[in-house]
């Protein structure tokens, strides 16, 4: 990230930037509970992902399960509460990028994003997208903007980038329709190179698509769905229903095509598509007011493109857009960050006003994490949820 010059807090444009702290801690703090809630509490959809492992066969997304079963024989830790520390970690480092960004920022719709219940409040809302795989791949550019761009990537960085991206393919194949979007990043945070082949380096790009062929060929082959749970039971992780999420997880594409299908075709109401809609409108907004450099935007575009057949194929769509908008925040912040902005230049009723359409924006809507997504009351609900829980 290109070095910016911190706002002192007591300036007006100080006075937002500590809002949107707050904001972030308190995301943080709501996404650490969804996540105690689904991994510690062992719950079958959020943990049984995790938890795929290699049964004396090649299994796609088996590589964490396999490692964490490792690591429990070693250490005697659980693999849940593996799991539990590795995403918190995670969290607590794509919350500080998002702080660091907060002091730097200081156009409204740039705090938007930063706080959008499709970025930062996504997991806060919603409690079964806590602690899901693609949170590793976001970490990768969040942890780049912490240092200076502009640099070109040494042989040692780029290799460990490259075995990186590997074995994200292999924690969740998914992942691969993201690294367009990923490699925009590097293109933009290396300083943009002349040539595409330089954009991660022609030895990375061919691993990560061998990488990728692997994976999705190995979808040609049904697995033993009944094998993983029995392994499961074996570790004596012997959860309720299993198999119904080791299905979606591990099976061949018909079985996620056709819950995709299912609910365009039987599902969709006016109310549903309304919904739907409105949801878009509401993330794509502050992607939409950002000052873009027009190299970037058009770039940036493509690689949005590059991710639709993902919505064909897995019903997860709210997730799908939570990872798109953070890696276009990340994306804008690497092309932007530090080029001299006036960040003080926030006058008392423009702060109080900033602050106010900030809080609504929040408390407004959330984005649904699977199946549809649409406007929700955002963090009144989840205040008054929990409210009634504790009392």
């Amino acid at each position: 990230m290109r070095q910016g010059t911190l706002r002192p807090w007591r300036s007006h444009a100080g006075l937002v930037s500590l809002l949107v702290t707050l904001l972030l801690l308190l995301a943080l703090v709501l996404t650490l509970v969804n996540l105690q809630r689904q991994q510690l509490g062992f719950d079958d959809f959020a943990l049984t992902d995790w938890l795929i492992a290699y049964d004396g066969a090649f299994v796609r997304r088996g590589l964490g399960g396999e490692l964490l079963w490792q690591f429990e024989r070693v250490s005697g830790i659980a693999m849940p509460i593996t799991v539990f520390v590795i995403a918190a970690v995670a969290y607590v480092l794509l919350t500080v990028t998002a702080i660091r960004l907060a002091w730097r920022f200081n156009r409204l719709a740039e705090l938007l994003l930063l706080v959008s219940p499709a970025t930062a409040f996504f997991t806060a809302f919603e409690p079964g997208a806590a602690g899901r795989k693609e949170l590793l791949l976001l970490l990768i550019p969040a942890l780049f903007l912490w240092r200076p761009s502009g640099q070109p990537p040494g042989r040692t960085q780029l290799l460990l980038l490259t075995a990186a991206l590997s074995c994200l393919l292999l924690l969740h194949e998914g992942l691969f329709f993201f690294y367009p979007l990923l490699g925009v990043f590097f293109w933009i945070y290396w300083g943009c190179p002349p040539r595409p082949w330089a954009l991660l380096g022609r030895p990375a790009l061919m691993l990560t698509l061998l990488m990728a062929m692997i994976t999705l060929l190995n979808r040609l082959y049904p697995p033993n769905v009944q094998a993983l749970c029995d392994l499961l039971a074996v570790r004596h992780y012997s959860l309720a229903h299993c198999a119904e999420p080791l299905m979606t997880a591990v099976s061949w594409l018909d079985v996620s095509v056709a819950q995709v299908w299912s609910l365009l075709d039987g599902r969709m109401t006016i109310d549903r598509l309304i919904s739907v809609v409105t949801g878009l409108l509401l993330t794509a907004l502050p992607v939409a007011l950002l000052p873009w450099r027009r190299d970037v935007a058009r770039v940036a575009m493509l690689a949005t493109a590059c991710t639709l057949p993902l919505f064909v194929v897995a019903i997860d769509w709210g997730r799908w857009l939570y990872v798109i908008s953070t890696l276009l925040l990340y994306i804008y912040a690497a092309a932007w960050v530090g080029r001299g902005q006036q960040s003080d230049r926030i006058g008392p009723r423009v702060s109080v006003l900033t602050a106010f359409v900030l809080v609504c924006w929040v408390s407004a809507w959330q984005l649904l994490h699977c199946c549809v997504m649409g406007a929700e009351w955002g963090l009144v609900a989840k205040v008054a949820a929990l409210a009634t829980h504790w009392l």
